[in-house]
């Protein structure tokens, strides 16, 4: 077992160790009135056996919802409050998320809601939620195809990453951890961005400490910044047009997985920064290299601009019209808030679709 080092503002640590023996020492060392388990379908079937057997979870309930984006809503919210309303849960019950992103997500906003907040325990089980969404405490919901609209900020009891469960993951599941490391790299660490682009498989053997190096980058951010007033904003980049890309596909009821829809939106953006004398060209072309050899490239036409700034022009970085935006720098250097209004960025964009 191993942890990670996180700042002295955290009231909770994060784990690498095995899922089951450290649920059952935190369960067990604490008094809790309810204990429930939020799994989706998948991680009902792959992962849930892995942990249920512990003597700390004879007695849980299990809440169940379904996989996929278009399911962290407010219907599934609903369904979430009703299953802890009939389980009886009070201000001392524990809910513990097991599965990936969209499930610490949800699960963690209901608890955070639920009678003003109950604890929750997140067990992240994709390699996204292992090295995203495991710092930090930001946790929501989409809303009317608007990526994460409502949501909220509130920590955890405790992370427990055991990065066995990667082995039930299809690649394309793995891909999206990537593209959040890559972005890890290309704002703060040039030396972890080399150490990614030179990996010849994302199945590698060295993925626990490269799990460990995007924790710690993430760390040291939300240190800084635990609230997003600031340098926490760094870690939007890749996710404005990233966003738009995939609320675009979600409402045509064509969920595009997470992590292709932010490595697009770094490449767009990375494009965009080198425009605007930000990054320069041998930076940028080194970025879609990089991009290109993991993802496939998710190809944007003019017919898509307009739904495109649509959803950007309700992201939550809009400021009286004008977006503010995480610019390239260098590879391992970042600016955040630039200001971008929203015309000059059609015009890029158009740009873009031309030598994409």
């Amino acid at each position: 077992m191993s942890s990670i080092t996180l700042p002295s503002n955290f009231n909770y640590q994060i784990l690498i160790a095995h899922a089951a023996s450290s649920l059952d020492v935190l369960l067990s060392n604490s008094s809790y009135s309810s204990i429930f388990i939020l799994v989706d379908e998948n991680t009902e079937k792959h992962c849930l056996p892995h942990i249920v057997g512990i003597p700390a979870l004879n007695s849980a309930k299990i809440i169940r919802v379904q996989s996929g984006e278009k399911n962290k809503s407010w219907e599934s919210s609903s369904q979430i409050f009703e299953h802890l309303i009939e389980g009886g849960a009070d201000r001392q019950s524990i809910l513990v998320n097991l599965g990936g992103g969209m499930i610490g997500d949800i699960g963690g906003f209901c608890a955070s809601i639920y009678m003003r907040g109950i604890r929750f325990v997140q067990v992240p089980t994709s390699l996204l939620s292992m090295v995203d969404a495991s710092v930090g405490g930001k946790l929501g919901i989409d809303f009317n195809s608007y990526k994460n609209l409502l949501g909220a900020i509130s920590n955890p009891m405790e992370v427990i990453i055991d990065p066995a469960f990667l082995n039930t993951l299809p690649d394309i599941e793995l891909l999206s951890g990537w593209a959040e490391m890559m972005k890890h790299g290309l704002i703060a660490s040039k030396q972890h961005w080399n150490q990614l682009i030179n990996s010849e498989s994302i199945q590698s053997a060295a993925i626990k400490d490269l799990i460990m190096q995007s924790l710690a980058i993430k760390a040291l951010i939300v240190e800084e910044d635990p609230l997003e007033q600031g340098r926490r904003r760094l870690l939007n980049a890749g996710h404005t047009i990233g966003h738009a890309i995939e609320s675009y596909y979600l409402a045509r009821d064509q969920p595009l997985p997470h992590g292709l829809a932010i490595a697009a939106g770094l490449r767009v953006e990375a494009y965009i920064a080198s425009e605007m004398l930000h990054l320069k060209t041998q930076n940028r072309d080194e970025i879609w290299r990089a991009i290109d050899k993991f993802f496939p490239l998710i190809q944007l036409h003019l017919d898509m601009l307009d739904e495109l700034l649509k959803y950007v022009g309700r992201d939550k970085k809009m400021d009286a019209g004008k977006l503010r935006f995480v610019f390239l720098e260098d590879i391992g250097r970042a600016s955040f808030d630039q200001l971008l209004d929203m015309e000059s960025l059609r015009k890029l964009l158009i740009m873009y679709i031309q030598q994409q």
